[in-house]
């Protein structure tokens, strides 16, 4: 009968994907704003989190008087991912060529094991035989303790100044133990511009500086941060861009290492944090100096978290931003710089990255704003010292 035919019908690729999805996850979806935080409370809360060296988060917003309005909507909105994570693959490499190479590793959700490949190549291209680890954030048990000594800068140089499409030079140091580096310059000693890689700690370091105007004198300083936080600043020290050279003392012994014809080895790999800090770091050793790098593979199967936890930076910041847009408060994703330093007392991330929970408790608190201390008075002066 002409009325009743039926009609076949294609379904779009995605919408038959969601619908067979809907059938294994949970109805109120992992991580969703309908999750309930019930859960949590197996790992989170009493005994249970001291004996996975957890903090006990429930018993603090319970004794607090001040609660955020997020946690109604459950711990997902801000810590779980809500939908499926492709496999992610990213790279970290380092600059230099050292024998001795620190990574920060950024981006590890707390509870998912990653797969890292540990690389190194020389001046040739020689590449080493990869080395890979296995790799879970909560279960590392290596851990290295703060000494509190700042380190110290055993020499600093101008290795190169040219003219290109811009006038730059090249500025090299050296430390006493392995730390990130920072340049600030300018056309006086109170700089407004600067350089750095943060991620990399190594104990011989160059940095360039790009876009100097012809025949002028600038000033520069050094800042180099140890994986502790540890901060040493240097003296002022100025370039002068009509001085155009290239230095080339180094040259016999780079020589010598291109003609061996080997390829480089790592000797040794170590992932470890810092103590009491939730960082995580990879060394490499080299015999040789080498251009180290490592791929970091993380797996996107589905697990307790459902497909992962997010990132600190997105859970402290990017998080806040939905609601609470920067411009109206202090910037944050910035770090200690000069004589403005952040006490131990309020928590940043990756070595040393400030973010909205520095200054606010994250679930409850006590006092208006979930602030950590007295905003009319101690707040500002906990880093500022009086300054402001």
């Amino acid at each position: 009968m002409k009325g009743n035919s039926v009609r076949s019908i294609a379904l779009p690729a995605w919408l038959i994907v969601f619908f067979l999805l809907s059938m294994f996850l949970p109805a109120e979806g992992v991580g969703g704003s309908g999750d309930s935080s019930e859960n949590c409370r197996d790992c989170h809360a009493g005994s249970r989190a001291a004996e996975l060296g957890l903090k006990d988060v429930y018993s603090a917003i319970e004794s607090s008087t001040h609660r955020h309005a997020a946690l109604d909507k459950g711990c997902g909105i801000c810590h779980v991912y809500a939908a499926i994570k492709r496999n992610r693959v990213w790279e970290v490499g380092s600059p230099y060529r050292q024998t001795e190479t620190i990574f920060l590793i950024q981006g590890l959700s707390i509870d998912r094991k990653y797969s890292i490949e540990a690389n190194a190549k020389d001046d040739s291209g020689n590449r080493a035989s990869p080395h890979t680890v296995e790799v879970s954030s909560l279960n590392i048990a290596s851990a290295v303790e703060n000494s509190g000594r700042p380190p110290v800068i055993l020499s600093a140089s101008i290795d190169d100044m040219r003219q290109t499409t811009f006038m730059e030079a090249v500025i090299r140091w050296e430390t006493d133990e392995p730390t990130n580096g920072m340049l600030e310059y300018g056309p006086t000693s109170k700089y407004g511009d600067r350089v750095s890689n943060e991620r990399t700690f190594v104990r011989e370091h160059v940095l360039r500086i790009s876009g100097l105007d012809s025949g002028k004198k600038y000033h520069y300083r050094i800042t180099s941060v140890d994986i502790f936080g540890n901060a040493v600043v240097s003296g002022d020290y100025t370039l002068d861009t009509r001085d155009v050279f290239k230095r080339t003392s180094s040259g016999a012994r780079e020589l010598q290492i291109k003609r061996t014809g080997s390829a480089p080895q790592i000797l040794d790999v170590k992932v470890f944090k810092v103590k009491g800090g939730k960082d995580v770091y990879l060394k490499m050793i080299t015999d040789i100096p080498v251009q180290a790098y490592m791929r970091i593979n993380e797996p996107s199967e589905m697990d307790k978290h459902g497909f992962g936890l997010q990132p600190a930076r997105y859970s402290t910041i990017d998080t806040c931003m939905r609601c609470h847009p920067q411009g109206i408060s202090h910037p944050v994703g910035v770090r200690s710089r000069g004589d403005v330093q952040i006490p131990p007392g309020l928590p940043t991330i990756e070595g040393g990255l400030m973010t909205c929970t520095t200054c606010h408790y994250p679930h409850s608190g006590n006092t208006a704003y979930l602030v950590r201390l007295d905003p009319q008075k101690d707040l500002c002066n906990a880093c500022h010292k009086n300054k402001i």
